[in-house]
């Protein structure tokens, strides 16, 4: 019953990603960035880009 109350539990909060996470979300990031037109080196984004 109880569980039909409580919001539900975020197992990942505060999980450090694996590298392989981290690569997929540095290339989609990068990916996101040329469609968008920022190119490699876009002005605003804050981030180190990594080849």
């Amino acid at each position: 019953m109880l569980k039909d109350v409580l919001p539900e539990l975020d197992m990942d909060e505060g999980r450090r990603l694996t590298l392989v996470e981290e690569c997929h979300e540095r290339w989609v990031e990068n990916a996101r960035n040329l469609r968008s037109g920022n190119g490699r080196n876009g002005k605003g984004s804050g981030k180190e880009v990594r080849p």
